[in-house]
């Protein structure tokens, strides 16, 4: 017989401290900190996230936590038949071994009302506890008598850290010394989507290597989807994103659509592209088209919500209006004149009518004194300084030419009357 142990196999935690990117499931006083901290499971849990998160991992670490009898199965092949065959043999455990049953449920999404139904009572009476994985917003997939017997545990998709980890582990557990290039290690990060199975699956590939200086090349080589994807050097992806921008930036819709169709097809994040929108929203267009920054914003949203391909049409949309709104960098020029400003003084003097006030003896020390509330004057705006006394005069936001910046800065010249700023 064969020994063969798939590398995933492995590299599976056997304890809650070789878990890899799970830090932020155990922070003080959450779920499941408390169940760790006193060794007992007092409610059933729901494990939403996407795949190769360490869903599976976790619910059979938390029945060694507990001591608990494990019983795993699947919502795709599993009947009422056999779960009522899980709840009988349950009891028999529970009155004659004093044990809980932990029943995990992976994909239990794909349970139908009834089934779900059926887990209730058993649930309801603690006969088993539960444990479901979703891959699916469980209050969209998952009956709300059962939710609310439960608590949701959501998992986020791994990130740099975790592959960083996970190839550490590799190293150690297999006695290699496995070095990445940086476009190599982001190109790992990205072709796994989060899923460290995914990462083990590429690394156990590389490990048949003879090089352990793996470059981007080497990673395309194992994988099929790669040599599509990204060229030798794994510059594809920034030089994709870099045109998807400056299309965007030059209000060229057309190549704006096709660059974003090219990184959807080759497998973005679309979180990333959401992401980027959100900045060049700010960065590129800023008060020209305020509304820019929302669309980009609830494009962002959707993409929580909305998964592939659907949610291509989404990004089309935002990155049509971005690309078609009036152009101003003024909020980014403001803004890094503003932080040079401030790196420059940083403990400049804040004037004494603008200091807090809200505490005893703070009239003693002139904190407030003088301050003039703006709603007692008309139009809500009255003269005084704002700005630490060394400071008075600098002006760092300046309005561009067109039309809605126009309005922007017949505001300012207005105020600046009135505040007797020169404009």
């Amino acid at each position: 017989m064969s020994t063969y142990e798939p590398l995933a196999s492995q590299m599976r935690p056997r304890t809650f401290e070789e878990l890899i990117g799970l830090e932020y499931l155990f922070t003080e006083g959450s779920p499941l900190y408390l169940l760790r901290k006193n060794s007992k499971i007092t409610t059933s849990l729901i494990f939403y996230g996407p795949p190769g998160v360490g869903k599976t991992t976790l619910a059979r670490l938390i029945a060694n936590e507990v001591d608990a009898v494990f019983v795993e199965v699947s919502a795709t092949s599993s009947n009422v038949s056999d779960l009522r065959d899980i709840i009988k043999e349950a009891t028999k455990i529970s009155a004659f071994e004093g044990k809980e049953t932990i029943l995990f449920v992976d994909e239990i999404h794909r349970f139908s009302k009834t089934q779900q139904d059926f887990l209730l009572k058993p649930v309801e009476e603690g006969t088993i506890v539960l444990i479901g994985a979703t891959t699916e917003n469980p209050y969209f997939s998952i009956i709300n008598p059962l939710l609310s017997r439960s608590t949701i545990i959501e998992f986020q998709g791994h990130g740099e850290n975790s592959i960083r980890d996970l190839v550490a582990k590799v190293n150690l557990n297999r006695g290699t010394s496995l070095e990445f290039s940086l476009h190599a290690l982001d190109l790992l990060g990205r072709l796994s989507s989060g899923d460290l199975r995914k990462a083990t699956s590429l690394l156990e590939s590389l490990l048949q290597l003879e090089s352990n200086d793996i470059s981007a090349e080497d990673i395309a080589k194992v994988s099929v989807r790669a040599l599509h994807r990204y060229d030798k050097d794994g510059d594809n992806h920034y030089d994709l994103i870099s045109a998807f921008i400056k299309s965007i930036r030059g209000s060229d819709v057309d190549a704006t659509l096709y660059y974003l169709a090219r990184l959807i097809l080759s497998g973005e994040d679309p979180k990333f592209i959401a992401r980027r929108l959100i900045i060049h929203a700010v960065e590129d267009i800023g008060l020209a088209d305020p509304s820019a920054l929302t669309t980009a914003i609830n494009a962002m949203q959707a993409v929580n919500f909305v998964g592939l391909p659907e949610v291509g049409r989404v990004l089309a949309q935002a990155s049509i209006h971005l690309a078609l709104a009036p152009k101003s960098n003024s909020v980014d020029l403001g803004w890094g004149k503003a932080l040079e400003l401030a790196e420059r003084n940083p403990n400049a003097l804040i004037p004494d009518h603008l200091r807090d006030s809200h505490y005893q003896g703070a009239q003693k020390l002139g904190r407030g004194v003088g301050y003039k509330f703006p709603h007692d004057f008309p139009g809500s705006i009255v003269s005084q300084e704002y700005l630490p006394e060394n400071l008075s005069g600098s002006k760092l936001y300046f309005p561009k030419s067109n039309a809605n910046e126009k309005k922007i800065n017949e505001i300012i010249d207005r105020n600046s009357g009135i505040l007797g700023k020169n404009s």
